[in-house]
Formats: C-alpha cells, structure tokens, sequence
C-alpha cells in the first residue's frame, strides 16, 4: 500500500504541475500574440512612410518611377506622368493586401492606406498610433 501511494502522490504532481504549465500558457499567449499584431501594424506603418518619401521623391522628378518594397496602388491622377503602376511585391502585413496611396500635387501630400481601407492614414503620426494600437 505504501508504493502505490508514492505513485499517486507522483501522479498527482505530474497532473497538477500539466495544469499549471496549462494556465500560464493560456495567461501568456494572448499578451504575446498582440504584441506580434502590434509588431506587424509597425512595419506597415514604417513601409507606408517609406511609399510616402519615394512617392514625394518621385513626383518632384522629371521621369517618376515608383521603386517600393510593398505593392501600391495609385489612384489615376496621383503622379503626372506615371504611365505604369509601381513596382510590386510583397504585401501589407497586417492584413495581406496591397497598400494604396494618394497623392495631392498641390500641397505636395501624400496619403497611404491599407487596400481600400481608408480609416487609417498610416503616414498621419496620430492614425498610424491609433492603427498600431487597434
């Protein structure tokens, strides 16, 4: 009787050692998991301002061409004298999809979004806070 007691008392350590290994996974993974959401809004915040300078760049030059890491879109009137779109690849991160940016020759302003989603201007310093923190 005193070796199969050892045993259970074994085997409700391994049980409860199982459950608290259990709870702190399920108390860790979703802090770790928004940081990675937050991590991922950042480089698309950080790619969008890089879209913004080449755009700006480029419609100040006498031959735009577009050169960006991520995929863009333009609208049809954004840089005069672009006849092609810009050079693609990749995509947003957070949600996969081709950024699209806007720019306004008067004012020189440039506006850059996630695919049609215009809730946030990433290369706005308050909405692309607001897009990291969603």
């Amino acid at each position: 009787m005193n070796e199969q007691s050892k045993k259970s008392k074994g085997l409700i350590a391994l049980v409860v050692i199982i459950a608290l290994v259990v709870v702190v996974a399920a108390i860790v993974a979703p802090i770790w998991l928004k940081n990675v959401e937050k991590d991922r809004r950042s480089a698309d915040v950080e790619e969008a301002r890089k879209i913004e300078k080449t755009v700006k760049e480029n419609a100040l030059s006498a031959q735009p061409t577009i050169i960006v890491g991520s995929p863009v879109e333009a609208n049809s009137d954004t840089v005069p004298g672009m006849t092609t779109q810009p050079l693609t690849q990749g995509n947003a991160v957070e949600k996969g999809i081709p950024f699209t940016y806007y720019y306004v020759k008067q004012g020189q302003s440039c506006a850059v979004y996630v695919g049609n989603d215009r809730t946030f201007n990433l290369v706005n310093d308050s909405q692309a806070e607001q897009y990291i923190n969603k």
